[in-house]
């Protein structure tokens, strides 16, 4: 996993992980216990971070370089409520596809301003965009 900036021209990476099962029965070869004092030792660590965590962690260190960013974007893969309640927790917007899954959100009708509790399918379904609009 990467954590880069981007003015939508350029991508400057600032931080790299490479993840890895937590799940010793998948591990090819023997998980042999490591001094979290080492460099090896570290990157083993945050490799078996779930990847929810890794993105947080990211993001923690962005903020504390002083890196300026408005959000974070990132694919279906990381994107679960917790996930973006955490990550507002941190003051930091997300823009991420939602996984379509059996969750309830809360959504406002934007023309009666009504609000509902539907699946992400639906609130596709209701948020169609129309030829020749930039927004539902």
């Amino acid at each position: 996993m990467t954590g880069g900036w981007t003015n939508g021209e350029a991508f400057i990476p600032f931080s790299q992980t490479l993840l890895t099962t937590r799940n010793e029965t998948l591990m090819v070869g023997p998980d042999s216990p490591l001094d979290r004092r080492t460099i090896r030792g570290r990157r083993r660590a945050a490799a078996k971070e779930k990847g929810t965590d890794t993105v947080c962690r990211m993001v923690a260190e962005a903020k504390k370089a002083g890196i300026p960013f408005d959000f974070v974007l990132f694919d279906t893969w990381f994107s679960n409520p917790v996930q973006l309640i955490e990550l507002k927790g941190m003051e930091t917007d997300a823009i991420a596809m939602i996984k379509k899954n059996s969750t309830k959100y809360t959504w406002t009708d934007p023309v009666t301003g009504e609000a509902a509790r539907l699946d992400v399918k639906e609130i596709y379904s209701r948020n169609k965009k129309s030829p020749g609009t930039c927004c539902p």
